[in-house]
Parts: structure tokens; C-alpha cells; sequence
């Protein structure tokens, strides 16, 4: 009341212009004042600083490492209503805690990339491997809803009637499939080149994100895919601007832990070599030894099945039906295909045993890069045997097998 006065007064006591200096500013600012207030008391007291990824999840491995599992069970984060407190996360109907696959021990760390592995057996992919990175991949998606077309390949993966998850829906089944029960089983479609099937499988997420009207801006996938008329997967990873690393997913396989040949000590270091020991008495090889190292050497094929040949040389590696060829030991019934022949002299049954050491493809699944040991006999299994090595764009030594003694 005594502010007021003493205002009234000074006012009282100036010229008419004098007053409306004084009073104008006064008025203009208690105006924008009040609705400065009444702003701040309507905005929502969940916004954030990133308007974009308005739902959202994300998981990683803690360490960086693919090796380390990733079994922390992340919920989707609901943004909390104005006036009420943190609703704790629940993962939806259909939904488990995330389970890794087996992976191949690799990481992808492309922003927006496509990984497929496929096994030999399998009716999309038929042993072929794609990788696809940022213009390659188009994609489009809701928060229910993924599609994405990569080299030949569609993809569709639907959550269980709700929005996705970080988590690992299983029995996951294509849309018109009998067993899908809307609203609670989730949906996966893949289809490659013409191709498609009855899909089964399971799809992993461990990152997503979308905007306030459900546009995905975000994903980071892993899957494994099965038709219904073959028992070999094809196995994949899904990025979409991820900024987490994926597991790159690996396929079962028969090999073993590499077990190195009998050998002489001495390792080779040349890019490219085939080199071949042959007991006395060995059809193919006759005793003789042989080596060629250099451009010479020609390897084709795919992680299915690598041709080796060089001056009349001809050598396979085959991964058993279903399968893929990785680093490990073939032996027994998982070895049935290496083949060893020289001028059209080869054996009508084989036994024997190879190791990988390293194996590679390019994006379109041609083999790059191929280091092998291996040991062939023919017709029985106590026959003189045959033993060498094959080389092509090798980084790492291979040991020099010899000839097993006393045979």
C-alpha cells in the first residue's frame, strides 16, 4: 500500500508526457510477464531436448565387445504424463528379455547396413551372403511395423500388436500363416530374387526409436529365419541409423575347434600357393610333390562350396548340406567334401580331413580369401595318403602338413 502511494505521488507530480514514459514500459512488461508465466505452467513436464525420439529404447553390450552377452531385459520408456511420476517400464504381451544369437564373434558398426548369412540348404538366400549399407537399404516403419527391400532380399517384421520393444519375439510367423493369432504373435516375412516360403523364426531388437507421430528414426535388429520346407536358417542383422554396435550372427555349423595338421615346423607366407605331399602308392599324386605359388592360382565359388584349380589341379571344399564354411576342422562325415583330383586322376570314394584357417566372400558372396590344410585318401581309409595346403589372399601363416609316418 505505501509503494502505491509513493508511485501515485511521483506520477501526480510529473507533465502528462512524463507520465506515460514512466507507466507505458511498466504495462508492456507486466503484460509479457504474465505470459511468460502462463507458458510455463502449460508446457509438459515431460518434453525433452530431442522431440524426435519421442518412443524409445536402446541396449548394448557393456563392454563393446560381441563376445559379451546381452541379457539386460530394457523395457520401451513411456514418456510420463504432466503432473504424475516415472511409470516403470513393463516389456509387452509377447515380448522376452533380450536374447542374443550365436554370433560370429564380429560386430557392424554401419550407421544403416543389411547383414544376410544364408545356409546352402536355405530356399531365399540358397548359400548366398549380402551385405547392404546406407543407399543400398530402403527402409520405411512405424513403431509396429518394419519394411525394408536390400539387394534381392523384402523384409517385414511386425510387433505383437503393440508398439516394438527392446527385447526377442519369437514364433514370430508369417502374416497369413494359420498359427498367427493377431495381437499376439509377432510377424516376420522374408522373401529373396523371386523366392519366398512359410517363414518361422525369431527377431531380437536392441535399439528403436520413433517420432510423436510413429515414424521409425531408429532400429538396430538381429533375426533368424526358417522355411517351412527346409530345416537350413538364414540369419541376419537390421541397422537403421544405430549408434550401438549388433552381434553379426553366425550360422550352426559342423566344424570343429581348428585342429593344425602333422607338420614340418615350417609355415608358408605366400599370398597365394597349393601346394601337395603324396605317399608312394597314392592314385592321385603318384609320390610326387608339388607346389605353385603366385596369380596362377584360381579360386571361385561361395561359403556353400570354394573350387580351388591350378595347372590341371582340381580341389572343392564343401560345407555339409545346410551348412556354411567357416574357420574349424572338417573331419568324418562333416570333411565328405573335399575333393582332390589332378588330370581327370581322382577317387571314386574319399575319406579325409581339412582345416580353415581363414575364409571370406564380398557383398555379393563370391569367395575373396581362402587358407586351408587338408589330407585325402582314396577308396579306403588305410590307403597311402595325400596331404598339402591352398592359399589365396592369405594374411596369416599356414602350417606346412607332412606325411603321417609309417604309412
Amino acid at each position: 500500500m505505501r509503494a502505491g502511494r509513493q508511485g501515485r505521488h511521483l506520477i501526480k507530480g510529473l507533465a502528462w508526457w512524463q507520465a506515460v514514459l514512466v507507466v507505458l514500459p511498466l504495462a508492456v512488461g507486466g503484460y509479457f510477464g504474465i505470459a511468460a508465466l502462463l507458458l510455463s505452467r502449460a508446457a509438459p513436464s515431460h518434453a525433452t531436448a530431442n522431440p524426435q525420439q519421442f518412443w524409445s529404447c536402446a541396449i548394448g553390450d557393456r563392454s563393446g565387445s560381441a563376445a559379451a552377452p546381452l541379457t539386460t531385459p530394457v523395457a520401451l520408456a513411456t514418456p510420463s504424463p504432466a503432473g504424475v511420476g516415472p511409470v516403470r517400464p513393463t516389456l509387452p504381451p509377447g515380448v522376452h528379455p533380450v536374447s542374443a544369437p550365436v554370433s560370429s564373434g564380429a560386430t557392424s558398426a554401419h550407421a544403416t547396413e543389411v547383414v544376410l548369412r544364408s545356409s546352402s540348404g536355405d530356399d531365399i538366400g540358397k548359400g548366398q551372403s549380402g551385405d547392404y549399407t546406407g543407399a543400398q537399404v530402403d527402409f520405411s516403419g512405424t513403431v509396429g511395423e518394419v519394411l525394408l527391400n536390400a539387394g534381392p532380399y523384402r523384409i517385414d517384421l511386425e510387433s505383437t500388436g503393440s508398439n516394438f520393444a527392446c527385447g526377442t519375439y519369437i514364433g514370430a510367423t508369417e502374416f497369413d500363416d494359420a498359427r498367427h493369432v493377431p495381437g499376439m504373435t509377432p510377424v516376420m516375412s522374408i522373401t529373396g530374387d523371386g523366392t519366398g516360403c512359410t517363414d518361422y523364426g525369431t527377431f531380437t531388437i536392441y535399439q528403436m526409436a520413433a517420432t510423436k507421430k510413429g515414424i521409425l528414426t531408429q532400429l538396430n535388429a538381429t533375426f533368424s529365419h526358417t522355411c517351412d520346407s527346409s530345416p537350413a536358417p538364414l540369419v541376419g542383422v537390421i541397422r537403421y541409423h544405430a549408434t550401438t554396435p549388433t552381434p553379426v550372427p553366425s550360422l550352426p555349423s559342423s566344424a570343429r575347434p581348428i585342429t593344425p595338421p602333422a607338420h614340418s615346423g615350417t609355415t608358408s607366407a605366400h599370398p597365394d600357393e597349393f601346394s601337395v605331399l603324396s605317399a608312394p602308392g597314392d592314385f592321385v599324386g603318384s609320390g610326387q610333390p608339388v607346389d605353385y605359388a603366385g596369380p596362377g592360382i584360381r579360386v571361385g565359388g561361395t561359403l556353400g562350396t570354394v573350387n580351388i584349380a591350378v595347372a590341371g589341379w582340381e580341389m572343392a571344399l564343401s560345407a555339409p548340406a545346410g551348412e556354411q564354411l567357416v574357420p574349424g576342422t572338417y573331419a568324418g562325415a562333416a570333411a565328405a567334401g573335399l575333393s582332390v583330383s589332378d588330370d581327370s586322376r581322382g577317387c571314386n570314394n574319399k575319406y579325409g580331413t581339412f582345416t580353415i584357417y581363414q575364409i571370406a566372400t564380398s557383398a555379393a558372396g563370391a569367395v575373396t580369401q581362402l587358407n586351408a590344410t587338408f589330407s585325402q585318401s582314396c577308396e579306403w581309409t588305410t590307403a597311402p595318403p595325400l596331404v598339402g595346403l591352398v592359399r589365396f589372399n592369405a594374411t596369416i601363416a599356414t602350417p606346412v602338413p607332412v606325411l603321417p609316418a609309417g604309412r
